[in-house]
C-alpha cells in the first residue's frame, strides 16, 4: 500500500511492504519514498523522516531533474495557459496566450525563467502584502529543491520561484503559511488554524503539492 504524505513541505511516498522489518529512508528520480513495514503507524514513519531531514534535503537537491523550457512548449504561469514561442527581436511578453520569447533562441530558457521570475515576485509581493494587512520588504526568489517556502527569524520571507507554475490556490496557500510564520513561528495548532484563517484552500493545495510538486523541478 502506498500513500503521499507531505512533511515539512516534501511530498513523502510512503511504500507499506509485508516482508519489510525496517524503515529505509531514499530518492528514487526525484521523489523521496520510504519504505516501511506493513504495521508502522503514519506518525512514526513521520518522525522517522523529521529525524533524517538534512540527509533527504540534500539528495533531493542532487537528484532534482532540470526542466529546460522550449519553443512551441505550454506552460500555465499565474493561472494563465501560455504557449512559448520564439519570436527573437523583441522583448519577451504575454499576449493572447502566447509567451513571445525575444533575442537568440539559445538564450530561449533563460528569458522565460527570468519572466516568470519577474511575474510570481510581484505577485507574491502583492498577495503577501494583502494577507500581512502591510507592505512587507525582504522577499526573495530562490530555485529551491526541498522547500518552497521560507521564513527567517529576522521576517525574510523566500520562496521557490517555481510555484509561479502552481494553481494559484497552491500559490496563494503558501504564500499564506510563510506570512503566518511572522507570528507564529512553529507549526502548532495556533498557527494553523491562522494559516486557513487567511486561505482555507489549505487541505486541497497541500494535496496539490504532495502529488504534483514534483513536477514543477
Amino acid at each position: 500500500m502506498e500513500k503521499t504524505i507531505l512533511i515539512d513541505d516534501i511530498p513523502v511516498l510512503f511504500k507499506r511492504r509485508k516482508g519489510s522489518k525496517n524503515m529505509r529512508l531514499y530518492v528514487r528520480k526525484g521523489q523521496a519514498c520510504l519504505s516501511m513495514p506493513w504495521y508502522v503507524l503514519n506518525m512514526t514513519g513521520e518522525r522517522f523522516v523529521r529525524a533524517h531531514m538534512v540527509w533527504l534535503k540534500e539528495q533531493l537537491k542532487q537528484s532534482a531533474p532540470s526542466r529546460t523550457f522550449q519553443d512551441g512548449q505550454d506552460i500555465c504561469l499565474l493561472g494563465t495557459p501560455l504557449r512559448i514561442q520564439w519570436v527573437g527581436g523583441t522583448k519577451t511578453g504575454e499576449k493572447d496566450g502566447v509567451l513571445s520569447v525575444g533575442g537568440e533562441a539559445c538564450h530561449l530558457h533563460r528569458r522565460v525563467s527570468d519572466y516568470i521570475k519577474r511575474q510570481t515576485l510581484a505577485y507574491i509581493e502583492k498577495k503577501a502584502a494583502e494577507y500581512a494587512g502591510r507592505p512587507l520588504g525582504h522577499i526573495q526568489l530562490r530555485d529551491t529543491h526541498s522547500r518552497w517556502g521560507s521564513c527567517s527569524a529576522q521576517g525574510h520571507l523566500s520562496f521557490c520561484w517555481r510555484l509561479g507554475l502552481a494553481p494559484l490556490f497552491v500559490l496563494d496557500y503558501v504564500i499564506a503559511h510563510e506570512v503566518t510564520h511572522l507570528s507564529e513561528m512553529n507549526h502548532s495548532y495556533r498557527f494553523w488554524q491562522k494559516v486557513k484563517a487567511i486561505n482555507p484552500d489549505v487541505a486541497r493545495a497541500k494535496r496539490w503539492l504532495a502529488t504534483n510538486g514534483h513536477t514543477l523541478h
